[in-house]
């Protein structure tokens, strides 16, 4: 708020706050009478999705996943705490013994990092070190002027998009700010330009930087073809083509995945399955089953295990759910410790056993999963 009232009038600011409000409020009802039955019904849908969401992990609320956020960075900090006792024993070092290629040398050790595989937010620290120790110069923070205002703003706005970009999620946020490249090179791109040389070596800093770019552009395809995130195996091996349900044409995925989706449609067309049955994924970690076989979510579409709240929020599921639709469905479970426990199912009068028979069972790596039919 105080850098809105240094840069902009009140009278500015408030007719954009309105006008901005109202056309968000348009765009708001808009959106609930093309989705929506009715706005009581959007907010009740809303008020379980929230529930459900913190009952899953604590981590989903604001505040938990704000506090998250800062200890989780915090911890990443003091785990690269040597390399970065290192890089500022480093730069005092050149400092005083290398003066002419200080600026040189300095860019070269905040960069090396980018050769480590995750090593980008690793080098973004070291930027900002940088940028603290010789650039801004803490003797001088009380007296900063407007340009360095106007630069630390621009920055927080980028750090707040940042910020962004990992609400909602409780995947470690480190992971998640390595994806988020493109917003962390717009603020190096930022720091390079605001420091009062001009050159690295006998290049441009401009130029420089766009070699740092293209390396790391290089570096991360080579990573995300040889190596993919949640992936069986390489980008290469994705050649087996399968068909989905009221998908068009075919996608292309690795001989362990296509195995497990052909002897997974197998046994459920030998016992009588039809598209728009209901399927509960108890391993809690293959919502994409749903997809392969054309089925019907039961209440949301993953139910997903390995949280803290997962038992939680999958009983809390099946209490909400459609009686009749539960006792239709088909479930598969697994014995991999990683799951939900089919004892969920007591707390509406069912037994997995009793009321569901075992068609079949599928394994996968070191998992087994089993699939059950309604026996009635």
């Amino acid at each position: 708020m105080f850098w809105l009232l240094y840069f902009f009038n009140f009278k500015k600011i408030s007719f954009i706050l309105l006008f901005s409000s109202f056309i968000g409020f348009v765009v708001f009802l808009t959106y609930i009478l093309f989705f929506y039955k009715n706005i009581e019904f959007f907010i009740n849908d809303l008020i379980v999705g929230i529930e459900l969401k913190t009952i899953l992990d604590p981590r989903y609320s604001i505040i938990d996943n704000f506090l998250s956020t800062i200890k989780q960075i915090i911890f990443y900090l003091y785990t690269n705490f040597l390399f970065l006792l290192f890089f500022l024993l480093a730069l005092v070092f050149l400092k005083i013994f290398f003066k002419k290629n200080f600026i040189n040398i300095a860019f070269i050790l905040i960069f090396i990092p980018l050769l480590l595989k995750n090593g980008l937010i690793l080098s973004s620290t070291f930027l900002i070190f940088f940028y603290f120790l010789f650039d801004l110069h803490l003797t001088k923070i009380l007296k900063i002027n407007r340009n360095e205002i106007t630069f630390l703003f621009y920055n927080f706005i980028l750090i707040l998009i940042l910020y962004a970009y990992v609400v909602g999620t409780n995947t470690n946020v480190i992971v998640l700010l390595n994806k988020a490249s493109l917003i962390i090179f717009l603020l190096i791109y930022s720091f390079v330009l605001k420091f009062n040389f001009t050159k690295i070596f006998v290049f441009p800093k401009v130029i420089f930087l766009f070699f740092i770019l293209t390396f790391f552009t290089l570096k991360n395809l080579y990573y995300n073809f040889e190596e993919p995130r949640r992936y069986n195996s390489k980008i290469y091996d994705q050649t087996k083509a399968i068909s989905l349900p009221s998908f068009n044409g075919t996608i292309y995925v690795d001989e362990i995945t296509f195995n497990f989706i052909s002897d997974f449609k197998s046994i459920l067309k030998k016992n009588g399955w039809k598209n728009g049955n209901y399927l509960v994924d108890l391993t809690g970690r293959e919502p994409g089953l749903n997809i392969i076989s054309g089925a019907k979510f039961l209440t949301v579409p993953w139910w997903a295990s390995a949280y803290a709240g997962s038992e939680k929020m999958a009983k809390k599921l099946i209490s909400i759910s459609n009686i009749n639709k539960v006792k239709n469905s088909w479930f598969v479970t697994t014995d991999y410790k990683i799951n939900i426990s089919p004892k969920i199912l007591n707390f509406v009068g069912l037994e997995l056993e009793k009321n569901y028979k075992l068609i079949g069972k599928i394994q996968k790596k070191n998992k087994s999963y089993f699939i059950w039919k309604p026996k009635y």
